[in-house]
């Protein structure tokens, strides 16, 4: 059985989402069981999904301690090992469209609580990918190098979009995330 190592459950339920959900959503109750494994969380993943067999288990620490806005993912500068920087591009990209989607759908009127919170949600989701990007980014490099881009669909990605690897986008949507956030902080009061 295959094991990979995430930093964080988030992370590792991340990871299922893009490399076993990547056509169709996954369940993930019936595909994943959570155990405690000599102080680390293991994520089982056992099951079929979408035509394919899955069996593989992600190891996280027991406990991660407090994240700060920007980390859900992962504290720190290190970069994931398991997602590759293209990879948390679709995760910013798909949650910055569910941004822009609810806000248009109030149209201009007030916000429910709920529609506060699922944006505030995708904003931190948006965020967090974003940072995650940055932590494969070297100290003075202008864009992402190469290899940061390990899977197809990252290397797809990049190809489509190579400046969204670049250090001027991750700095100035860095500010815009957290505008966002203090927004919406500010509105809940």
């Amino acid at each position: 059985m295959t094991q990979f190592e995430a930093r964080t459950l988030a992370e590792a339920y991340m990871f299922v989402d893009l490399v076993v959900g990547r056509n169709k959503p996954v369940d993930l109750t019936a595909l994943t069981d959570l155990d405690y494994v000599d102080g680390n969380r293991v994520l089982r993943v056992n099951g079929w999904h979408d035509g394919e067999e899955h069996d593989f288990t992600i190891v996280t620490p027991g406990r991660t301690g407090d994240t700060r806005p920007g980390e859900l993912y992962g504290t720190g500068r290190e970069p994931s090992l398991i997602i590759d920087a293209g990879q948390w591009r679709a995760v910013e990209d798909f949650a910055a469209s569910n941004i822009a989607a609810l806000v248009q759908q109030a149209a201009g009127g007030p916000l429910s609580p709920d529609e506060v919170n699922e944006i505030a949600n995708n904003v931190e989701v948006a965020y967090s990918a974003l940072a995650e990007i940055g932590k494969f980014l070297p100290d003075n490099a202008v864009e992402v190098p190469d290899e940061a881009f390990w899977s197809e669909i990252g290397r797809t990605i990049r190809e489509q979009q190579p400046e969204a690897f670049r250090r001027e986008r991750l700095v100035e949507y860095e500010a815009q995330y957290r505008a966002m956030a203090d927004q919406i902080n500010a509105a809940r009061g």
